[in-house]
């Protein structure tokens, strides 16, 4: 028999003996592999060797954990097991119960189902990776032909729905009962600030307390902007916050942006955009205008416990920012972030105050995962592909306005930088310019797919830099700030020795979490680019949308997006060396293969307008929300002027209806 633990604790040692003790012959035949062991179960796992017990710590990375059509079975399981959990969940009594009894606000449940399975593979105790073990126990047993196992993962809520998942491959799925787990796990909730909203909206306002005297317009109808730290106010391709500003006519005096440095303070101020500190009005502390009926604490069900918590997680960041946009008069919140539940309450908060939330599309969701599901009035999209994959995942809101790709004003503006940057590397002779784009990369490749992924993104292109002397390589990686970490010294060395030759050179100003430097600077220097990961992609768009001949690697195999439909061996290609065979060749070719590269048989679903005023689209559809609010007009009949002047202006096909 084989026992799977996700954690191997003393208390599963104990009850392992007993069985022995109660059945001598089992500890020959059954073998006990573990994910993970706590420590004092490291200290008596050695007497358990020595007596014969067939203990072995499981060996796996994620680049292994495929599924029959060999995608990754990490994003087969974001985009459909993730669907018919969250389907199970609404379907369950523990959240019938709340919807039954109470007007609930409009995102509330949607808030509750998304915080259920919130949370990456890499996370422990997330819905995610328990998925994803079950998962990778069932490619074990594959690669050893056993037809049935058992799996004990840590005691979590919801186990009953995971257990529909689990016998699908044969596999009994048992919950390991701690009652130390169990009590430490309660006080953890008990004690968090979050689980009380007039506590926590204490905290928070004493948190962002400041001495400063803050500016605050009553008369003056504000929009608050979730940004990334990218405070940049030079049109000039480069990363901002506030490029749809910067390239429209949208008045700057409206925004709000919580700044949380003095240096942040200070380069808004100067720009003409106010600073808040985030300081809600202690006034509305006892804030009454939410109620909702819950369910008392219960001992044994762990599900109402959990659902009682994202409720008072909800009134938390609902009361806080109620009082916040009252404060400040705001009236549309916009932001890119989408990712977590978060945004759900937000966009009730500002509704109660008559205002509008507005999300913008930041990266491609070409695999379609559901942990991309949003919930807001209006979303800006980038076609009606991607405003398609919003339904499809079963989005949330009135309006999907189709802008275009947003950031494609950066082409025009990039020019200049990217001819300066390719005179450099032809100076020290290169002919032949190739870019590469990564993306960011964790340690440990069991929970994601490792720096190896990374590594392999600069270690090829540098080998083929130093065997061909009229080779040039620029690097754009998303994030700088531990690539050395992540790359290793050896790689890291090869990086150096390329940058010493003089042609290759890799972008390494950061601003906020990213390389301030975007993709397209990068691509409009080269004569071809790479996108290391087609599961990605969004920045290999970027790049084709410059024009730049852009190739993708499919590494983690993405048969669900649209990029997969680009020809493979000219446009797509399943690994660095096929990849670089193809580049030599593509170089080495006096009549360049024009197919080598092109997207065009897919551009047009993935930016309709491709004019390089997807910018100007957003921030003239928001300053049109503004001047319905100036004549005092209700919030719908705000968003439908807006939705029908943008229409009749860009086409009626550019907005998309729920």
């Amino acid at each position: 028999m084989y026992i799977y633990f996700e954690n191997l604790s003393v208390l599963d040692l104990i009850k392992i003996k007993y069985k022995q003790d109660l059945d001598s012959k089992s500890s020959d035949s059954d073998y006990y592999f573990y994910f993970d062991i706590k420590r004092p179960a490291s200290y008596m796992l050695n007497s358990f060797l020595f007596a014969g017990y067939n203990f072995k710590k499981l060996e796996f990375d994620m680049m292994q954990i495929r599924a029959k059509n060999h995608e990754l079975q990490r994003l087969r399981i974001y985009r459909e097991d993730l669907a018919i959990f969250n389907q199970k969940l609404r379907e369950s009594e523990s959240i019938r119960f709340y919807s039954q009894r109470n007007l609930v606000p409009n995102r509330l449940e949607n808030y509750v189902l998304r915080g259920a399975i919130d949370g990456e593979i890499l996370i422990k105790g997330t819905v995610n990776r328990s998925l994803y073990i079950i998962q990778v126990v069932a490619w074990h047993m594959s690669i050893n032909k056993i037809s049935e196992v058992s799996l004990f993962i840590e005691d979590r809520t919801w186990i009953s729905i995971l257990q529909e998942f689990s016998i699908k491959e044969n596999i009994k799925l048992f919950a390991s009962k701690n009652i130390f787990s169990t009590i430490f796990n309660r006080l953890k909730i008990f004690f968090s600030a979050r689980n009380y909203p007039r506590l926590y909206f204490l905290l928070k306002n004493l948190r962002y307390y400041s001495f400063e005297a803050e500016e605050i317009k009553k008369d003056l109808q504000t929009i608050f902007v979730e940004g990334r730290g990218d405070i940049h106010f030079e049109n000039d391709g480069n990363n901002s916050d506030f490029f749809w500003e910067m390239n429209s006519e949208f008045k700057k005096d409206r925004i709000l942006y919580h700044a949380r440095t003095k240096d942040h303070r200070r380069l808004l101020s100067d720009y003409g955009i106010r600073s808040i500190s985030g300081k809600a009005s202690f006034s509305d502390t006892f804030d009454s205008s939410l109620n909702i009926v819950r369910k008392p604490i219960s001992i044994g069900k762990n599900e109402l416990n959990e659902v009682n918590y994202l409720i008072n997680t909800y009134k938390s960041n609902y009361f806080y920012w109620r009082s916040l946009f009252k404060k400040y008069n705001t009236k549309v919140y916009f932001s890119w972030y989408k990712f977590d539940k978060s945004h759900m309450a937000i966009a009730d908060a500002i509704n109660s105050v008559g205002g509008i939330s507005v999300l913008w599309q930041i990266a491609l969701n070409a695999i379609q995962e559901t942990m991309c599901k949003s919930d807001a009035d209006i979303l800006f999209s980038y076609s009606n592909h991607c405003a398609q994959i919003d339904r499809t995942i079963d989005s949330n809101f009135k309006f999907n306005v189709i802008t275009g790709y947003p950031k494609d004003y950066a082409i025009k503006a990039s020019i200049k930088n990217s001819v300066e940057l390719r005179k450099r590397l032809q100076l020290n002779g290169a002919k032949n310019i190739v870019s590469v784009l990564d993306e960011n990369s964790l340690p440990d490749s069991r929970w994601h797919t490792g720096n190896e992924l990374q590594r392999e993104n600069y270690k090829y292109i540098l080998e083929n830099l130093f065997k061909h002397n009229d080779m040039g390589v620029i690097f754009k990686p998303k994030r700088y700030i531990d690539l050395k970490e992540r790359l290793g010294d050896e790689v890291w060395s090869l990086l150096r020795k390329g940058i010493n030759t003089g042609r290759c050179f890799i972008f390494d100003e950061t601003k906020g979490f990213t390389t301030l430097a975007t993709p397209i600077v990068a691509s409009l220097a080269s004569d071809l680019c790479i996108h290391s990961h087609l599961c990605a992609g969004s920045a290999g768009l970027e790049s084709a949308l410059a024009g730049t001949p852009t190739i993708l690697i499919d590494r983690e195999k993405t048969p669900a997006s649209i990029l997969n439909t680009l020809k493979n061996g000219t446009v797509v290609f399943d690994s660095w060396p096929e990849a670089i065979d193809a580049i030599n060749h593509y170089f080495l070719s006096k009549d360049k293969d024009k197919e080598f590269g092109n997207w065009s048989s897919i551009i047009d679903e993935l930016d309709p307008f491709r004019d390089g005023k997807g910018a100007l689209r957003m921030g003239s559809f928001l300053e049109s929300l503004f001047k319905g609010f100036e004549r005092g007009l209700s919030r719908d009949d705000v968003m439908n002027l807006a939705a029908q002047e943008y229409a009749d202006k860009w086409g009626s096909d550019k907005i998309v209806l729920k």
